[in-house]
Formats: C-alpha cells, sequence, structure tokens
C-alpha cells in the first residue's frame, strides 16, 4: 500500500468543527487506524438506527415508510376483506410533486463582484461569473437537487450530496456532484452547523473495481476465499466504506481532513490526506479558497423539524401528514363500499331456479331465463338505499 504524507494546515482553531476529533499520524498502522474508528462508526449508526425507529407495523424505520406513502404501497393487504379494494387518495405524493419544482425552479447560483469597482475589475468579475455559472451547470448541481430534497421529503430526514472528481469525464476530468442515498451516509451526533468529525458512506463496488483502484488483489481476493480471481468472482459486488475524517495530525498539532476506504472493517484499501485541495512544497495550503478543507458533502434539512442535536431532523412533514392521510384513505373507502351497497340487490327463489342457475346468470338485458312456477314469486329487486348527502360531498 503507497504510503501517504501527513496532512497540516495553518488554521488551528475550532471553529465549525464538531468537538470530537481524532489526533493521528496517517503513517500509522492500519490496524490502530481501524480501531481508532470503529467504535465511534458502530455508535453513529447505532444512534441513527434509533432516531429513524419507528412504531408503525407497515415498515421498519421512517425511511423505508416514507418510500411506500410515496408509492402509495403502505396498506396491509392482510387487513381488508377479498371483496375490499385497496384505497389510496395520495394527497402526500401530490404536495410533494408539487412542492419539489416551485422548490428548485429558482435555485440561487453563484455571483461575482469586483472589489475595487474599476472597468477593468468589472470585466474580470463577469468573465468570472460566467465560469462558475458553466461550472454550475456543468457539473450537474441543478440536476441533482430535486433528488435530494426528495429524499428529504420522503422522511428520510436528511437529503444530501456529494462533489467529486471524475477523471473519466472530459479531456482531463471534470468535478460532477450527485445526490446520495441517505441510508448509505452514516454520520456522528453532530450539531447541523457544525462540520462532522467524520462522514461514512458505503459504495457498491466490484472487486474488479476495487482491485483497478486500490490494486490489493491477492489480500482482496484472498479475503473472500479467491485465488485466482475469475470473471464471475470478479464482479461480486461489495460493499466499501469511503470514510472522510477531520483529524489533528500528531507531529503538526494543526487540524487536517483525510479519507480511507476500508473494506468489511478488515482491510484498508487505501489513506490520504483529503485530495480535494490544492497543497504547497512545504505541506501548507496557501491557494485555495476555504480556509480549511472541507468534506465533500452537502446537507439539507428543514431547521424547523430540527432540535439542533444532530444533522438528521427530529421529524418530518410527512411523518406529521401521515395520521391525515390515513384518515382521508380510510373515508375514501368508505364511501366506495357504501356505494357499492347502495345498489339495488336481487333476491332468488330457489324453489322455481336452481342454485346452479343462479349462477349463471349474468344480469344481460337479453338473458332469458326460465322458472318452475310463478314467475312473479322467482325473484324480487331489493330497492336501492339512497346515499347520504355528505358522501356526495
Amino acid at each position: 500500500m503507497a504510503k501517504s504524507p501527513n496532512m497540516t494546515s495553518e488554521r488551528t482553531d475550532r471553529h465549525d468543527i464538531d468537538e470530537q476529533e481524532f489526533v493521528l499520524d496517517l503513517k500509522m498502522t492500519d490496524k490502530d487506524l481501524l480501531s481508532m474508528f470503529r467504535l465511534d462508526f458502530e455508535e453513529a449508526e447505532k444512534y441513527t438506527n434509533n432516531l429513524l425507529h419507528t412504531s408503525d407495523d407497515r415498515a421498519q424505520d421512517v425511511r423505508e415508510l416514507g418510500e411506500k406513502v410515496f408509492k402509495g404501497e403502505y396498506y396491509n393487504a392482510g387487513d381488508l376483506y377479498d371483496h375490499q379494494v385497496p384505497y389510496v387518495d395520495n394527497r402526500i405524493f401530490v404536495s410533494i410533486d408539487t412542492d419539489i419544482p416551485k422548490l428548485t425552479s429558482k435555485v440561487p447560483e453563484p455571483v461575482a463582484k469586483s472589489q475595487n469597482m474599476t472597468d477593468s475589475g468589472k470585466r474580470y468579475a463577469q468573465r468570472f461569473q460566467k465560469v462558475l455559472e458553466d461550472g454550475w451547470v456543468r457539473w450537474g448541481i441543478m440536476d441533482e437537487i430535486p433528488t435530494a430534497l426528495l429524499h428529504l421529503f420522503l422522511a428520510k430526514r436528511v437529503g444530501v450530496m456529494k462533489g467529486r472528481f471524475d477523471p473519466d469525464q472530459g479531456e482531463r476530468g471534470e468535478i460532477v456532484w450527485e445526490a446520495v442515498l441517505p441510508e448509505n451516509i452514516v454520520i456522528p451526533k453532530t450539531k447541523p452547523s457544525k462540520n462532522p468529525s467524520f462522514v461514512g458512506e458505503w459504495i457498491e463496488m466490484t472487486l474488479d473495481d476495487i482491485i483497478d483502484k486500490f490494486g490489493n488483489r491477492e489480500e482482496v481476493l484472498g479475503h473472500y476465499g479467491y485465488k485466482v480471481g475469475t470473471e464471475k468472482q470478479l464482479t461480486r459486488r461489495v460493499s466499501v466504506l469511503e470514510l472522510h475524517f477531520t483529524y489533528r495530525d500528531r507531529k503538526s498539532k494543526k487540524l487536517a481532513e483525510g479519507v480511507a476506504h476500508i473494506l468489511d472493517w478488515t482491510i484498508v484499501l487505501g489513506k490520504m490526506r483529503t485530495p480535494n485541495w490544492i497543497y504547497d512544497d512545504d505541506n501548507i495550503a496557501r491557494r485555495n479558497h476555504l480556509e480549511m478543507a472541507r468534506k465533500p458533502y452537502m446537507f439539507f434539512g428543514f431547521r424547523n423539524l430540527n432540535f439542533g442535536r444532530q444533522t438528521l431532523d427530529d421529524t418530518s412533514y410527512l411523518e406529521q401528514s401521515l395520521p391525515l392521510q390515513d384518515v382521508v384513505n380510510k373515508r375514501g373507502r368508505q364511501i366506495v363500499e357504501n356505494a357499492d351497497q347502495a345498489v339495488s340487490g336481487v333476491v332468488y327463489n330457489t324453489q322455481a331456479i336452481t342454485p346452479e342457475e343462479i349462477e349463471e346468470l349474468t344480469g344481460d338485458p337479453n338473458e332469458r331465463v326460465g322458472v318452475n312456477g310463478d314467475v312473479r314469486g322467482a325473484a324480487a329487486r331489493l330497492p336501492a338505499v339512497q346515499l347520504q348527502a355528505w358522501v356526495f360531498d
């Protein structure tokens, strides 16, 4: 495994950094690195699972429930009789489908202004803003924001976007922004305004992709009991943890950002200081827009639904609207069933017509029926019940 240099920074204060920090040296052994992060990571996963737990028997957690509600699949078929049809008047779907286009129709875009307000400064600012606007479109931010907002509306409690460099786009690679499923993200209990001490993302990759990106062929294949690495074995998909973390360099005592890729909490595929930063020869960053490197994630949330204890919201609009949606569905099904029962029915005299013959009747106006005895005593039609006015309202 290639060694990664220590990361240092000129910034030494604690502004916008989570209270928890890791003191380490990136040249430390893989075993020490795993033991340092694993406990905190598992505690963060446990905390998130408890936060998202729901007592609703229709789903295991609120994220699963949110998807079922959005798709109108959250009713229990076992609660209905065979003659009943599931009734869903999905007001929540209509609301979300209406709100997201409104919220994304005019998203703030980058603006550049000249500081000295001279003609040359203004022209430079206009050209620079044009570059930013082109990048705004080229990076795909506008295409991914609706997806991140949809995740937020679906009771996933947070919307997440990630920026990364894609070497396969364009002639020299390109920055891309992507919406990330919140289920794949793990963050500690951190105040929304703080920079989390770590952000973990579960990424699905084939063994072939892992080996191509990180090397370690024998170690990776041996981990799964493979020796040669056949085509079928190499196409096996597994989860790799991409862990971005803030740490204080043990030697320089400076705050820094690092990233590691971990396989099954057993193999460290690679570790290094964050690549999303420009470093000078003396390892002191001077040519960056931000004062300090940040994790490549943006988190979306509703401030009025967050008590300020963690990045994830404490509730969601979908969860608060679900009881009303249940009432709408229940009343709608009652109206449908009442309307069905209000249709006039027919009672047959089994002495005039046999049950087998009754089963063959279709109700066709041109149907011809023969009975034994008096026709007037063979069948009787029950009058329809007049529906209440509130049914029509």
